[in-house]
């Protein structure tokens, strides 16, 4: 299934998910059944299922049991996986606090846990949510945590994803140079891995906040990306950086070309179009939340985030008024 899943065959991937599943399933086998649960949510994951993704993360995670043994599982342990999937579906259906307090959960269970290669990934997972909220502040905590983890125990896996994650988050902060080359040094570490598109994206954002789209148009042109990604496969990618695909496509500006060139398309995408005030905030409307909560919660960080989301907000309110003439 991995195999299958690492070269992007993902039929032939979910057809081996499926059979683990039900070999666990005639076996009786609680921790086996948590893994096929695990395993093929995943599958469906990346395909854009999200809501069947999401059951076999709930049920999964309803069969772990912290004392579960995975003697031969390769990776981070599935029941802690099981949880923070789920969380970021959650954040793609357009729960952005219920995510948050779900990977937090997901990051105690794993600090439980003990398994220091599922506690970095974990937390890259988070750093990168917070990413996605334009939350540089958080971002750059738990991402050093990660960091911290992975340079101790030689964990090159998530090294990378951290490495772009607070490099990101030094450049949010004003360290634009800085930020960029550690970013750099995150996809040159991160290899061909199925999440180097995201390192891609994140540096290309860096280098379009600092005016240099020339460069950002080359880092989604990057071939690693298209070995990466090279087809559609996830349906919520548009929205990663609080732009609705709707507008992607209307508006011709560099902005639209990076994201375009990311390579994922919407089908099944369950945010609704934004509007034009929409725009100038990084994170989607909770449903869960009430207007009042949602009017108070900061989004732009610490004090010293304040020119970062100052240029941000005007590089929205610019794609707005582009949008507004070209849809005249």
């Amino acid at each position: 299934m991995l195999h299958h899943q690492n070269l992007l065959e993902m039929e032939k991937a979910q057809h081996f998910a499926e059979e683990a599943l039900h070999v666990a399933e005639r076996l009786g086998d609680a921790a086996r059944l948590v893994g096929g649960h695990m395993a093929l949510g995943v599958t469906l994951f990346v395909q854009g299922k999200l809501e069947p993704a999401l059951a076999h993360f709930r049920r999964g995670f309803e069969i772990f049991d912290p004392n579960m043994q995975f003697p031969n599982w390769p990776g981070s342990d599935p029941g802690v996986q099981c949880q923070f999937w789920s969380a970021l579906i959650s954040w793609m259906l357009g729960y952005p606090d219920r995510s948050l307090d779900e990977l937090r959960a997901a990051v105690g269970s794993a600090e439980t846990l003990g398994h220091p290669f599922t506690l970095a990934q974990t937390l890259c997972y988070v750093a990168f949510v917070h990413i996605f909220r334009h939350e540089p502040s958080a971002a750059a905590d738990y991402a050093e945590r990660a960091l911290r983890i992975c340079e101790e125990r030689r964990i090159q896996n998530y090294h990378g994803l951290a490495l772009g994650a607070h490099g990101w988050a030094l450049g949010a902060a004003g360290e634009s140079e800085k930020g960029l080359a550690q970013i750099g040094q995150g996809v040159n570490g991160y290899g061909l891995g199925a999440s180097q598109h995201w390192l891609l994206t994140l540096q290309a954002d860096a280098q379009l906040a600092i005016g240099k789209p020339e460069a950002a148009l080359a880092s989604v042109a990057d071939p690693r990306r298209r070995r990466a990604c090279p087809r559609p496969l996830v349906p919520f990618n548009w929205n990663y950086f609080g732009v609705s695909y709707q507008r992607i496509r209307a508006v011709q500006c560099p902005l639209a070309l990076w994201l375009k060139g990311f390579g994922c398309g919407t089908a099944g995408c369950n945010f609704a179009p934004r509007s034009s005030s929409a725009l100038t905030s990084a994170t989607p409307n909770d449903r869960s939340e009430s207007a009042a909560s949602r009017s108070s919660r900061s989004l732009r960080g610490a004090p010293s985030f304040k020119a970062a989301a100052a240029a941000s907000t005007a590089r929205r309110s610019k794609l707005v008024d582009e949008d507004s003439r070209l849809t005249a």
